[in-house]
């Protein structure tokens, strides 16, 4: 399912600026992100960032990623400085492989061809 996802956007299908993603075996446009959506965003976070542990939140998005197959996914954690990155989906468990890299490493990407990160980039 997530092969076939790929290959519509290699076919030209999709355009590689869509915001969609694949739920469920579903393609699922995304709506723009723009200032009202950003700030929509901060304020959620701040409101269920105090009623929710966001550990919950993340599991629940990692699980919900994996089961889908999607092959790799990466966190952004700013206020750790980090980024986790989850690999080797499976439909039980969400991902069985995870690992996480700070400034000083390089994140390369099982899933995108030649796609090397520098942390320090990404964070700043």
């Amino acid at each position: 399912m997530v092969d076939d996802f790929h290959r519509i956007g290699e076919a030209g299908i999709l355009d590689a600026r869509e915001r969609v993603e694949l739920l469920d075996g579903q393609i699922i446009e995304m709506g723009p992100i723009g200032s009202r959506h950003a700030a929509c965003v901060r304020r959620l976070n701040r409101l269920l960032g105090t009623r929710i542990p966001s550990e919950l939140v993340i599991d629940i998005k990692m699980r919900r990623y994996g089961s889908a197959g999607i092959p790799e996914a990466w966190l952004v954690d700013l206020p750790n400085r980090r980024i986790e990155v989850f690999r080797d989906p499976s439909p039980e468990l969400g991902y069985t492989e995870s690992d996480t890299f700070r400034a000083g490493a390089v994140v390369e990407s099982i899933s995108v061809a030649r796609l090397s990160v520098d942390v320090v980039d990404v964070l700043g």
